[in-house]
């Protein structure tokens, strides 16, 4: 197969992802609206990913080879902040960070999904057509409450922020299981709210969120985030995220902090009304 490299690309279609947050079971849902579960098995997609290139090659050679995606995401910051009712009931600070890791599943490791690329005939044209495709819906849940294990009081979630970093790399891979990253894409998702309580209920009093993404680039992402899509081998981000913010809140792992006062320097002295 002949790849004509300078002809891959991705596009990210995010039309209808808008940040917001939801309160339900106990918990705060940070999600993208379209397509959004408070169960995790009816999520849906809310972005989405279309790969493009051209090849000369023919249906038989195509068969031997895989076009997908292969996605990295780091958890840059995620700290989560709960106040008491009154200033003396204190604080507890969560936070977490991880390094750039596979986010896949490990049924399907390394791809996004198990799905191949797809070849289309170009009229008037020796090169064919492959494109590849997937969608992603990354959200975040935090529990609503803490207990201060300083104080004993109740606390009550202040503030959240989870910021992450996502490098998506269209990618073809040979009869002989050697990986060529084609297109590379890196994106940004800022979930970042502030809370007040009413009448034992959270209502957002600010929305800092974002979500951005540079343009495609050819070829592999600088760094160390080249081998590790080529060589596309857990931790998966997901599983690791999970069990290092369970670790945290357990303080098995150091992130976690109680006080007797509050740190922060912007409570809201209306944060608690019942």
């Amino acid at each position: 197969m002949q790849i004509l490299p300078t002809t891959a690309r991705i596009d990210l279609n995010r039309t209808g992802a808008v940040i917001a947050a939801k309160a339900a079971n106990n918990s705060m849902f940070f999600h993208l609206t379209k397509g959004f579960d408070t169960n995790p098995k009816n999520m849906k997609n809310a972005i989405f990913f279309d790969g493009s290139l051209e090849a000369i090659t023919n249906e038989d050679e195509f068969e031997d080879w895989r076009f997908g995606f292969i996605q990295l995401m780091q958890l840059v910051e995620y700290k989560v902040i709960y106040l008491g009712r009154t200033p003396g009931d204190g604080q507890v600070t969560i936070q977490v960070s991880t390094n750039l890791l596979l986010d896949s599943k490990p049924s399907i490791q390394p791809w996004t999904s198990i799905d191949n690329g797809q070849l289309i005939d170009v009229p008037f044209q020796q090169a064919k057509r492959i494109t590849a495709d997937f969608g992603d819906h990354p959200s975040s849940k935090v529990g609503l409450g803490a207990t201060n294990l300083r104080t004993r009081a109740n606390m009550f979630l202040f503030r959240f922020l989870d910021n992450r970093v996502a490098v998506t790399a269209l990618v073809a891979e040979d009869p002989q299981g050697n990986r060529q990253i084609l297109a590379h894409l890196t994106w940004i998702l800022r979930y970042e709210f502030e809370m007040k309580w009413r009448k034992n209920a959270p209502v957002i009093s600010k929305n800092s969120s974002n979500l951005s993404a540079g343009n495609s680039k050819l070829g592999p992402p600088s760094g160390s985030a080249a081998s590790k899509i080529t060589q596309g081998a857990p931790p998966h981000y997901n599983a690791e995220v999970q069990t290092r913010i369970v670790q945290v809140i357990s303080n098995v792992s150091p992130g976690r902090k109680d006080e007797d006062f509050p740190s922060v320097s912007n409570r809201p002295a209306d944060f608690f009304q019942p």
